[in-house]
């Protein structure tokens, strides 16, 4: 699934992301707003990925949760995720990263 805007253009994560995702999650400048120090020098692959599990990089499964590419210009510049739909409550939670501080403060 792709999502344009006027800005920026969001990507479905597939399984194939995984790797790609897990450097930004853990080598990124956002990282440290992510995990603190020494959480990231713990956070292995299977670790984060405990935490994002396969739902998040299947599109058939959107409800559970789904990770998208950020892209400007078909560059690849931080993630937005939905977590789990609650459809009772009317309600999800997004998390917004951007990977380096060059694309922070743009209003992206």
């Amino acid at each position: 699934m792709t999502i344009k805007g006027k800005r920026v253009t969001l990507m479905t994560m597939t399984p194939a992301d995984k790797d790609e995702y897990y450097k930004l999650a853990t080598q990124s400048e956002c990282s440290q707003y992510w995990y603190d120090d020494q959480v990231i020098e713990n956070r292995r692959k299977a670790a984060v990925f405990k935490d994002w599990g396969d739902e998040f990089f299947d599109e058939s499964r959107v409800e559970e949760g789904q990770c998208f590419w950020i892209t400007v210009n078909g560059e690849k510049i931080g993630q937005i995720n939905s977590n789990q739909i609650d459809q009772h409550n009317q309600r999800v939670e997004l998390d917004i990263i951007i990977g380096d501080s060059q694309y922070m403060n743009q209003g992206y």
